[in-house]
């Protein structure tokens, strides 16, 4: 009786054993089966997750470059005025408030995108970080500039203003680019939006030196010298 009982009992354990490797097989096959397109739809959330990282650290700086456009444009403004310094004072302040907005996102947008591995952008970042050190000397000379009167100004910071602040613009739409570049081999959706804000980035970069000289004109009732225009 006893070794029918034992019989029965190896039989039992033979067919689960069956079963746990019939059922281990399937879930095997299934997993290789699943496998790429679980790996492609992981590639796929990583990208999205890099890009919209990106984004928003390329949104920082745009907004960089719009703050610093106000503040070249003003800066030319204030050094123009021929009137009262202390008229000046929400100018100036204005200048201020720009300048620390933008500081603040460019070193947020420089420091995101040194984590990310993207081809040759190093030296991109080298180049904003360098342009950004000559623009800072430059500002405590103008910001003594601007609170003096203008026959005691010298012509020669409003000369080397714009084209230290164009340089650091320039040097950030440069940066902007080459991520561009990289977005648009991830997703070509992603890459023709960004396409749009440097359009419409390089339009107002365009436009905002020319209104700064008009303005100026305008307040000091004079005309807008050629060299200013080229």
């Amino acid at each position: 009786m006893r070794g029918v009982l034992f019989s029965q009992r190896g039989k039992h354990i033979g067919i689960n054993k069956v079963i746990f490797l019939v059922s281990f097989l399937v879930l095997g096959l299934y997993l290789i089966a699943v496998l790429p397109s679980m790996i492609q739809s992981y590639n796929r959330y990583s990208h999205a997750k890099e890009t919209f990282a990106l984004s928003l650290l390329t949104d920082d700086l745009f907004q960089a470059v719009r703050h610093f456009g106000f503040e070249r444009g003003r800066v030319n403004v204030v050094l123009s005025n021929t009137g009262n310094v202390t008229a000046m004072e929400s100018n100036r302040q204005f200048i201020e408030n720009n300048r620390a907005v933008g500081n603040l996102n460019l070193t947020h947008g420089l420091i995101g995108l040194r984590a990310f591995d993207i081809s040759g952008i190093s030296a991109y970042l080298d180049t904003v970080e360098a342009s950004l050190m000559e623009v800072d000397v430059l500002r405590g000379e103008v910001q003594r500039e601007m609170n003096i009167e203008y026959t005691l100004r010298s012509p020669l910071m409003r000369q080397a203003w714009f084209p230290a602040m164009n340089k650091l613009i320039a040097s950030i739409e440069d940066l902007l680019f080459h991520v561009y570049v990289y977005i648009s081999e991830e997703s070509s959706k992603n890459g023709l939006a960004f396409k749009l804000k440097m359009a419409a980035l390089s339009l107002r970069d365009s436009a905002g030196p020319e209104c700064s000289f008009m303005i100026a004109a305008n307040a000091n009732k004079s005309a807008v010298t050629r060299a200013e225009l080229e």
